[in-house]
């Protein structure tokens, strides 16, 4: 059974994406992929836990309101880069729908922002050390480009959405700094509502978008060229995410 590689980090979502089977017999690598909540709102001791297991670039999806955190100033080997979405924009999904989920907004993401599926994978391809990327709760902007590597590799759809739906676990340990930001359609008399679908990561959430792209493209080669990824870049990301699997655990 596989068990997640998560960080010795208090309140967030962060976790590896290396360990993971696939379906031709290999296992995704560690310290390639590390997928995350705001990690800079932990202390400086616990960004030093991320620094020193190889993370030499961060990929923000959150809008460009946000700026650049102030602790990456201190490591200059750290390439930082800004790719923002906004998942519901352009459609007329809103969080206060009774029939509000996850799985048409990601449905809406994979169809109407092709562009920023490129960009990211594009980014994310370049060799360039272990890629942290992450948007608030870790859950959706980052939850769709896991389910892409994941695909790219080549690992089974259930664990997929198992490295999916686990993160609802971690999000109710967020920061309390971090859920303030969250939109008050969310907030149940002044206060964080943990059962409300924004925080939802239902396996159907995932399921619907892992079924949109088999329906529609057949394989995520297939999507991912639809988006204009060419094909020397995914090459890279299963390169460098599969090669040498006998040589790198978790400690590697």
């Amino acid at each position: 059974m596989y068990v997640c590689k998560t960080f010795p980090v208090s309140k967030s979502n962060i976790r590896d994406l290396g360990g993971y089977p696939t379906l031709d017999g290999k296992i995704t690598n560690f310290k390639v992929f590390v997928r995350a909540s705001i990690p800079y709102m932990l202390h400086e001791d616990e960004f030093e836990i991320l620094i020193n297991y190889g993370i030499r670039k961060y990929v923000d999806l959150r809008t460009k309101t946000y700026e650049k955190p102030e602790i990456l100033n201190i490591y200059s080997d750290v390439k930082y880069v800004n790719l923002p979405v906004i998942l519901r924009e352009g459609s007329d999904l809103t969080f206060e729908d009774t029939d509000f989920n996850w799985g048409d907004i990601y449905i809406h993401t994979l169809e109407k922002k092709t562009n920023w599926i490129k960009t990211v994978i594009d980014e994310l391809s370049k060799d360039e050390g272990t890629s942290l990327f992450h948007c608030t709760c870790g859950k959706d902007r980052t939850g769709i480009i896991s389910m892409l590597l994941l695909l790219i590799a080549g690992v089974r759809q259930e664990d997929i959405i198992a490295d999916y739906t686990i993160s609802e676990i971690y999000v109710r340990n967020l920061d309390n700094s971090i859920l303030k930001k969250l939109p008050n359609s969310i907030k149940k008399n002044g206060s964080i509502d943990f059962n409300a679908a924004f925080f939802s990561t239902n396996h159907v959430n995932i399921e619907k978008a892992l079924h949109f792209i088999n329906e529609n493209y057949s394989n995520v080669y297939n999507y991912l060229n639809h988006c204009n990824v060419d094909d020397i870049s995914i090459t890279k990301i299963r390169d460098k995410f599969l090669q040498n699997t006998e040589h790198r655990g978790i400690n590697g």
